[in-house]
């Protein structure tokens, strides 16, 4: 079994960074499916979908799986990080329950 990626729209296989392979044989084999897409995640890479291959007595079955998007941040997060503390002491006790 081989698990590896796939470009969907140019049907590309991945070699390497930067590199591509109309050969599935010739496709980097990242040994687990969460590999694979974590992978993707890391290096921001859409489009992509996970190729499972199986080869049993010259005989060869693939499964495909698309990997969806990350989802977005939570939009709160980046609103309290963001947000103008004008008093210290109070923004101490309302947000974080005690005071610096």
């Amino acid at each position: 079994m081989s698990i590896v990626l796939q470009h969907v729209r140019s049907s590309l296989y991945f070699l390497g960074p930067g590199s591509w392979t109309r050969e599935r044989s010739e496709a980097f084999d990242f040994g687990h499916s969460q590999r694979a897409i974590d992978y993707t995640r890391l290096h921001r890479l859409s489009g992509m979908q996970v190729i499972v291959v199986f080869i049993d007595n010259d005989q060869v079955e693939t499964h495909i799986f698309p990997i969806q998007p990350t989802p977005p941040l939570p939009v709160v997060a980046a609103a309290v990080s963001s947000a103008r503390v004008e008093n210290r002491s109070t923004y101490s006790q309302d947000v974080l329950g005690r005071e610096l």
